[in-house]
């Protein structure tokens, strides 16, 4: 995964795609939905595979696994 750092910018890593990702969640959407809600913005299915990973470990958003679907966690 790419970070920040001297040699990437921020724009060049999956943590600027993070907003994008979270847009579009607003129902709950497979990976291949996503990925082609905001294909125009990534750079390929890996940067999606990032910025879910991130917000997954972040604890904003949880897979429902029946369904296949990825979906935002409700604040409390």
């Amino acid at each position: 995964m790419l970070l920040p750092n001297k040699l990437f910018s921020y724009s060049e890593t999956a943590l600027s795609k993070i907003p994008y990702v979270l847009e579009v969640l607003d129902e709950p959407l497979s990976p291949s939905e996503i990925l082609h809600s905001i294909g125009g913005v990534l750079g390929g299915p890996l940067e999606l595979i990032y910025a879910l990973d991130i917000l997954y470990a972040l604890g904003e958003i949880r897979l429902i696994e029946n369904e296949g679907r990825i979906t935002r966690c409700s604040k409390k």
